[in-house]
């Protein structure tokens, strides 16, 4: 039997009394209540009773009223009565009460009195329709003042029996007629086979339907909203407990199927399916696929169009899915009626509006159509309360509607539906914000723009990250790159390009065979300790071994080994963003236990006789004694007293104390050699190196 449904829809207002009041003959003086109710949409309705009660803070009841709209209103629903409050500051919040006796078809003979909403005491022929205050009053809270007015308002939209026989079961959404169902079976029995699966078979589909009209011919600018459909898999998973495994998007920029069919398909459908615990709960064990259908049915009625939208989302399920619960919820309004407190899918807070709520056990689902009047059905009308905040559909639909995107598409994508971008190739994400590199990169690569794959820290090379990088490797005491080739320098191993070689493997310190200059490779020893390492030994002299002759930069550059050792004529290449950065320590003396560590732009080994260092940064200094005035590292010189000097460099601009930060030294300082000694200190600095990074 088909049941069209209409609705009423009605406001209250609440004012204390010194505005102008509605009609009350109580007489009563001092701050009052004004209860204003007005019908929204009551076409056809002759009267609707009311019941009103005002508390104050403590509960104790200030009035009660039963109020009509024929006796104070427009006998169409509308009705206006004012009462007193309670302004005594320790009770000054005072609680408005609203029940809806019952709607009729034409005036009431007799209201009956006060009642709480029971609807004995009404003479008159009522109207069927859903009463949001079956399970209590509306109810809000107005602090009464004295000499003040409080303003309250109600938003109220009631469902009521419609004449719109093409729809089974209607429920109006403020002039907007609606039903909804979930089919999971056929009408007969049977399973619904709409969509195909993996193998090209249509299998066994669920249809959750929702289809909305203004009537033939009403000039109203239908929209329908919903949310996204939920899904809960795992135990328990009653209403009370309900908790999303899977969620499913239901819009789309076009209709038809949202997911390509497969072992994965849903999980890589990740623009429709999320699984908020992946890898527990795996929506491929559920459904293989999911669809969604939009637009403007050509119905008619009496000859003229009837102007009815749809909405249905379609199911490809799999056997587990009874294990599973649905939930969702949608509604409908006219978007050309900004005064209605529904707009833009969003119900203001407090407006009592209705929507239609899926709450379905899919074990025992059926064809579950929209039922009136039933709040535990499977599909049923429900409303919203005076005590919600606002409530948001997170999708629209409307014929012609223009898709909206709250964040810009990027990188050339369009906006085609709600926050939904159709991207380029070369782009993906919610707005076309990630990249995309086609083939993907491995093993672990970052695709960092249109086919550009970050290997960084994988361990790999190449244009996606598949080739292995190349490490360290030791052969026969010197280490090199495994593949055969050298870096640059002991920094260039320990940071290496990272595209290429990676510094794994033979790695720490040791004897390295570097290439500077791209043609001549040589050994070096390199502390790869040493703060962060990568440091290259460019000096070594053990005064007790030897001393270096006038002008002699290299001395044994092909043994890096060596007591007395140089490769200071190589110098140049190994400055690095146009510094050297350099470290001299004394290693195995009890008086110079610390080091000198510095940046300097000039390079000692080419600077003229005497110059002074240029662009000198100290990081790390333990000595300043015997350097420049006022005791502050001046960096390394070209010896100032020319090539008969007694060193080839000079870290202090004293040449009196010489051997502190003698580079190179050509001389005894006391005694022959080899036994004398080689500086003023005690114990004496045998041995001096100089390091560059």
């Amino acid at each position: 039997m088909r049941r069209p449904l209409l609705s009423l829809a009605l406001a209250l207002a609440l004012l204390t009394g010194c505005a102008e009041a509605p009609p009350s003959g109580d007489g009563f003086t001092g701050p009052g209540v004004a209860v204003n109710l007005a019908a929204l949409n009551l076409e056809g309705v002759g009267d609707v009773v009311w019941d009103l009660e005002v508390d104050n803070g403590d509960g104790a009841v200030v009035w009660q009223r039963r109020v009509t709209s024929s006796g104070y209103g427009d006998s169409a629903g509308s009705a206006s009565y004012v009462g007193p409050c309670d302004a005594d500051p320790a009770v000054a919040d005072n609680t408005i009460k609203v029940w809806v006796v019952g709607v009729y078809a034409a005036d009431v003979t007799a209201a009956g009195s006060f009642a709480s909403g029971d609807a004995s005491g009404v003479t008159g022929t009522a109207v069927p329709f859903q009463n949001p205050t079956t399970g209590g009053p509306l109810t809000q809270i107005a602090t009464c003042r004295e000499g003040q007015d409080v303003a309250v308002q109600f938003d109220v939209a009631l469902m009521r029996p419609a004449q719109q026989g093409f729809f089974d079961i209607a429920v109006n959404f403020n002039d907007v007629f609606c039903s909804a169902k979930l089919d999971c079976q056929q009408s007969g029995g049977g399973d619904i086979e709409l969509l195909f699966d993996a193998t090209g078979a249509r299998a066994r589909t669920f249809v959750l339907g929702f289809a909305c009209t203004p009537g033939p011919g009403a000039g109203v600018d239908t929209e329908l909203y919903m949310n996204d459909l939920a899904l809960d898999c795992t135990a328990p998973n009653d209403p009370a407990s309900f908790a999303a495994d899977l969620v499913l998007r239901p819009d789309a920029p076009s209709s038809g199927n949202l997911c390509v069919t497969g072992a994965d398909g849903m999980s890589a459908c990740t623009a429709s399916v999320t699984e908020n615990a992946p890898g527990t709960v795996d929506a491929d064990a559920y459904l293989f696929q999911l669809a969604v259908y939009r637009g403007s049915e050509l119905l008619t009625t009496g000859g003229v169009a009837a102007n009815k939208q749809y909405w249905n989302v379609a199911l490809g399920v799999k056997a587990p899915i009874t294990s599973c619960r649905l939930q969702t919820r949608a509604t409908a309004d006219d978007a050309g009626n900004a005064g209605d407190l529904v707009n833009g899918g969003t119900i203001a807070a407090g407006t009592v509006y209705p929507y239609v709520q899926w709450d379905v056990d899919l074990s025992t689902c059926t064809q579950e159509e929209l039922t009136f009047d039933d709040p535990a059905a499977p599909v049923r009308a429900a409303y919203t309360g005076t005590g919600d905040t606002a409530t948001a559909f997170a999708y629209a639909w409307a014929a012609g509607l223009p898709p909206t995107c709250a964040t810009p598409c990027a990188n050339g994508g369009t906006c085609v539906a709600v926050d939904w971008c159709a991207c380029t190739a070369d782009w993906t994400g919610a707005t076309c914000e990630t990249p995309v590199c086609d083939p993907a990169c491995a093993n672990g690569g970052v695709c960092t723009a249109p086919d550009t794959c970050d290997c960084a820290g994988t361990g790999y090379t190449g244009a996606t990250c598949e080739d292995p990088q190349l490490g360290i490797v030791n052969n026969a005491g010197v280490r090199e790159w495994e593949d055969g080739t050298y870096a640059a320098s002991c920094y260039d191993y320990k940071n290496p390009d990272g595209v290429t070689h990676t510094y794994t493997g033979a790695v720490g310190s040791g004897i390295y065979r570097i290439d500077p200059t791209g043609g001549a490779p040589f050994d070096v020893y390199c502390d790869m300790g040493f703060d962060s390492g990568g440091w290259t030994r460019v000096y070594y002299q053990d005064a007790a071994v030897g001393f270096f002759a006038d002008n002699e930069f290299t001395k044994n550059k092909t043994n890096p080994s060596a007591g007395v050792y140089a490769i200071l004529g190589d110098l140049e290449s190994f400055r690095r963003g146009g510094s050297f950065e350099l470290k001299m320590d004394w290693p195995g003396n009890t008086t110079f236990t610390g080091y000198q560590h510095w940046l300097q732009t000039s390079n000692p080994v080419t600077a003229p006789y005497g110059d002074t260092p240029t662009g000198v940064v100290s990081v790390h200094i333990d000595y300043t004694t015997y350097t420049t005035a006022g005791g502050t590292w001046g960096g390394l010189q070209r010896n100032a007293d020319g090539a008969a000097g007694p060193a080839l460099l000079d870290g202090t601009l004293d040449q009196a104390q010489w051997w502190y930060y003698a580079v190179g030294t050509k001389a005894c300082w006391l005694g022959p050699a080899p036994a004398c000694q080689p500086g003023p200190d005690s114990p004496p600095a045998r041995i001096v190196e100089l390091w560059v990074r």
